[in-house]
């Protein structure tokens, strides 16, 4: 008979991250047993967000055949969503099934592994915290699906439309990981910030929830993972100003192109005349705030002139960070059938230029908001006994020696924030 012990591989997202997490401790209050070494089933949750991203899941696929002989494979998340009548034989079960599900997962694999016994159920009672994500902060998903439909993108196809945790579930969930020690809480979602927007004839939003949020006792600080520059409003960054540096000022702010006509092509919600605004109002607001963006190189129809464009674009915003993707789309994407492809050799070209603009902006942006701020507050990482290493409010890696800030350095664990004056730094 086949053991109940289980290895998890996951691809893609924060959210995916998270989905991997909460099944692993459905799976272990159910009686199964997770093991890296030797597993009897792996499952392998997979990303469709581009054709690269399909070939990742199937290399992973022939590691895990090449490197356990004996365990059954299961295939799960957005690539058997979005292909709902995948066939796949180099695995031994294809589950297309949404997170919120697992119940059903748990039936198909008793089903086909485990025929002669009886489902064990998950005791809400003795469910355990999901670990999610990185070791020092606790990431927790509190919204799925998207609507918009951007023309590169299938999230809408493998995610489906909107659907936001409950306020009360949200806070909970929170409140058990201050309780395990987490100091920084990551707020997740596909797409962030429409929070609330699926409950039907009430009026919450981000904004009344990032409100409840930083009431929490004993609460460290959070951070938004990812939100739209048109759903960044007024209210969220007032406060942030007045949270009491509960909330990190910190964005990330998908541009994707840096030019109008790409952007149409696209489908995205906004012009770089709004984007540009809505920057500047950031600012204006919040002077110390970093801001990292995604942006897709080599889109199709995207010309010399459209990337210098979208070049000096982002250069004129000055970014903390670019993430650069270089376009890839396979067919169930609007955008895989659009004309005027670019070769591969051009879109590599652009990149790289791209991804050294990324460099020099992220090394002055740094120095500029250390220059100007009072302290800064550092989730620590890693302490070797000399050099302190960790994560800034403003996402920046940041590394000190404790004995220049006159902390001893025994008293600084990783996990916690530590806020080091740098006007008494000796």
């Amino acid at each position: 008979m086949l053991n109940k012990k289980f290895k998890i591989y996951t691809l893609g997202c924060k959210i995916n991250q998270y989905d991997s997490a909460s099944l692993k401790n459905f799976l272990i209050n159910s009686g199964f047993k997770y093991q890296e070494n030797k597993p009897n089933f792996i499952i392998i949750n997979s990303c469709s967000v581009t054709k690269i991203a399909i070939h990742k899941a199937k290399k992973i696929v022939n590691f895990v055949k090449r490197n356990n002989a004996n365990a059954k494979i299961i295939l799960i998340g957005c690539w058997p969503r979005v292909y709902q009548s995948l066939n796949y034989n180099q695995v031994d079960l294809i589950w297309s099934g949404k997170s919120e599900n697992w119940k059903s997962l748990l039936k198909e694999i008793e089903k086909n592994f485990f025929p002669k016994e009886s489902s064990v159920s998950c005791s809400e009672k003795n469910k355990n915290l999901n670990l999610i994500g990185e070791r020092h902060r606790y990431f927790i998903k509190i919204q799925d699906g998207c609507e918009q439909f951007c023309s590169y993108c299938v999230i809408p196809f493998s995610r489906g439309p909107l659907k936001s945790k409950k306020v009360k579930d949200v806070l909970a969930e929170i409140e058990k990981a201050i309780l395990a020690g987490y100091q920084e809480i990551v707020l997740s979602g596909i797409h962030l910030g429409l929070y609330g927007r699926d409950f039907e004839g009430q009026k919450i939003d981000l904004f009344y929830l990032l409100k409840k949020i930083i009431k929490i006792k004993n609460l460290g600080r959070i951070r938004l993972s990812s939100i739209e520059v048109n759903e960044l409003n007024d209210d969220i960054l007032d406060l942030v100003v007045n949270s009491n540096n509960k909330i990190c000022p910190h964005f990330h702010i998908p541009l994707q192109a840096g030019s109008d006509k790409v952007l149409k092509l696209m489908n995205r919600p906004y012009n770089l005349s709004y984007f540009s605004e809505r920057i500047n109002k950031i600012r204006e607001t919040i002077p110390l705030v970093s801001i990292s963006t995604d942006l897709i190189v080599g889109f199709p129809g995207e010309n010399d002139k459209d990337f210098s464009d979208s070049y000096n674009f982002c250069k004129k915003i000055s970014f903390d960070k670019i993430h650069v993707f270089s376009f890839s789309a396979h067919e169930k994407a609007r955008a895989f059938s659009f004309p005027d492809r670019n070769s591969e050799e051009v879109i590599k070209k652009r990149s790289k230029r791209m991804r050294e603009l990324s460099q020099k902006t992220e090394d002055n942006q740094f120095k500029n908001i250390l220059k100007n701020s009072h302290f800064v507050d550092v989730l620590v990482e890693d302490n070797d006994g000399i050099n302190v290493k960790g994560k800034s409010q403003y996402y920046f890696d940041y590394s000190f020696e404790p004995k220049k800030f006159s902390i001893e350095n025994k008293k600084i664990i990783p996990g916690k924030i530590f806020r080091l004056d740098l006007r008494k730094k000796i």
